[in-house]
Order: structure tokens, then sequence, then C-alpha cells
């Protein structure tokens, strides 16, 4: 149980992290291509409820994760959708894992608890593919720990492992055949898992009945989900089971001492925006030079900051003022 904006230590065998909750959407609409505008006639689907978290270790490298509670159809089939990025300037890159018959995770995840048991993926094997009378003993348990191997490789990286296991170990002009023949092993060994995972289910009765479409469809999707596992950052998957949404409106109080400062001038700077464009700014300049002559030179100009009709009589109207002037002062 956590809140938005909390933080919380989580111990791991891979070690301590912090998961730090920042965000938290009731609802994720997208909107629709016009083919399922059409089918469907809404513009915009709703992908459901999503939790945003960080998940940091103890150097500080943190991984940033999108993670939605409902499954999504995509091309006709339900994932459950997380994504994941180490940048908050890169998007988030995807990570579909399939849901099953009841719209849930749990049968992907009880694939992946079993496939990473390090000697019961050999039993299983044992149990579908048991040993026929052409094989001898001593053939048939080499087959089991080479099966063994091969899911050790596959639990590091999954197929490029057994690949790259191939390139490192085997002479080029065998790598071709070997690889064909490990990979046959490896898949027969996955399907032996997923084989008792179904007859647990009760989908099928034992090894020998025909598996169903759409749940060959879903293994094909689970091995292309797991494919993907290496990329998703931290060795934990974080599902969000249940909230409360609580909606409030918060009102804030606080003392400003100086706010009476604030508003003086607040109210000095609206006055000065109106002397501005209603107050005119006009400037006179009288400039006197005397001449050789005795005689004395006037010489006028004005300035006013908004150019009106008005502005040149009343510089007309100055000048002769100040003409009758200097004609009375020299009479």
């Amino acid at each position: 149980e956590s809140t938005v904006n909390s933080v919380k230590p989580l111990k791991t065998p891979m070690g301590k992290f912090n998961v730090e909750f920042n965000d938290f959407r009731a609802f994720n609409m997208v909107p629709l291509s016009e083919e399922e505008q059409a089918k469907t006639g809404r513009k915009f689907h709703n992908n459901g409820p999503t939790i945003i978290f960080k998940v940091r270790n103890e150097q500080g490298k943190a991984w940033e994760y999108e993670n939605y509670m409902i499954p999504n159809l995509q091309d006709g089939r339900y994932f459950f959708m997380t994504g994941m990025r180490t940048s908050g300037a890169e998007p988030y890159r995807y990570l579909f894992i399939p849901a099953d018959r009841q719209r849930s995770n749990k049968r992907f995840f009880e694939l992946l608890a079993r496939l990473n048991h390090p000697t019961g993926i050999a039993q299983t094997f044992a149990k579908h593919f048991p040993k026929t009378d052409d094989i001898s003993e001593r053939n048939y348990n080499l087959q089991l720990g080479l099966v063994e191997q091969l899911m050790a490789l596959f639990r590091q990286r999954f197929f490029k492992g057994i690949e790259d296991f191939v390139q490192q170990n085997v002479p080029a002009e065998d790598q071709e055949k070997v690889l064909d023949y490990y990979t046959t092993q490896a898949t027969l060994a996955l399907q032996s898992v997923y084989l008792d995972l179904l007859q647990q289910e009760g989908i099928i009765k034992s090894h020998l009945d025909e598996i169903p479409e759409e749940e060959k469809q879903w293994f094909e999707d689970a091995m292309t989900a797991m494919s993907g596992i290496n990329n998703y950052g931290t060795p934990m998957y974080i599902e969000l089971a249940g909230f409360k949404e609580i909606q409030a409106t918060g009102l804030q109080i606080t003392k400003s001492p100086g706010k009476d400062i604030v508003y003086f001038g607040s109210a000095l700077l609206i006055l000065g925006v109106f002397f501005m464009f209603y107050v005119r700014q006009r400037r006179f300049w009288v400039h006197i030079q005397s001449l050789d002559s005795g005689h004395q030179q006037l010489t006028l100009a004005a300035k006013d900051n908004k150019n009106l009709p008005e502005t040149q009589r009343e510089f007309d109207a100055f000048v002769e003022a100040m003409k009758a002037t200097t004609q009375q002062t020299s009479n």
C-alpha cells in the first residue's frame, strides 16, 4: 500500500531498491483509427488506470515505468502493457504481457517461474517426452543434460544466448546444423513446460491433446514478451491491484509582510502606464546666440511625444508670442 509522491524501500535478491510513486491517472484516452471508429462508433478508447513510478537502485540509477492496470486489446488479443524508459527525454518502450483466458497475467508469470527453475524443466521434459526403445539410457540422459544447459542459456539471453553459445563454441561449417538442433530441443523443452501448465489449468488432459489455436497464439506472444525482459531494466514487475482516488481542492493561506510595498509599487506602475498613454510630453527649446553686429539671434524648437494636429498650432502661437515680446523689448 502506498500513495502518490511517496517512496517505498524494497529488498530483492538483486539488491535494495527504492520505488518512487510519481503519478496516477484514472483515465487514459487514446484516439481510435478510422477503421476502429467505423466498428465501434467511438472516437476514443479508455486504456484504463495507470501508475507512473521510478525504481532507483543503491547507486542512484533510476528506471521510470508506466504500468496499466487492465489488459488492452491489441490485434484481437489482450495484453498487459508496461512501459520503461531511463530518461524523461525518451519515449516509453513497452513490454506486452499476454493475458490468459481470465484476462489476468498469472499464467505468464507462472510460466516464467517454471522456466527459471534450474532442474524442473528437465523433469517436465522427461514427463512429456519419455525415453523410447530406440534411444539408449546414456543418450537419453545426455539429452536431458543438454536440455538443462540450453535452458540455462535461455534464461540468460533467451534464444540469443543459445545462438551466441553456438557461434563461440562450434566450428563455422557446423554452426547452422547445430543451432537448428539446439533450437529444436529448446523449443521442445519450452513446449513441455507449457503443456504441463495447460494440463494443470484443465485446458488439455494430456500432452497428446490438440492445443487450441488461441493457446498456441498465447505461447508465441509469451515468447515474444520474454525476449524483451532483458531490456526491462529492473528484476521486478509492479502491478496496480487497486486504488482509491481522492479528489480535493486545497486552500493555502500565507502571510506576506511586504505586501503593502508590493501593492504600492503596483499602483505606481498602473499610474505610469496611464500617464504614458494619456499624458502629452511637450518640450520647448530656446537658443539665444549673440551676433557680431551686436544683435541677438533667437532659435526656437519644440517636441511632442504625440504627433497631434494642435502641436503645430501651439508651436506657431508660441513663436508669434516670442516675436511680439522681442519687438516690445527692442522698442
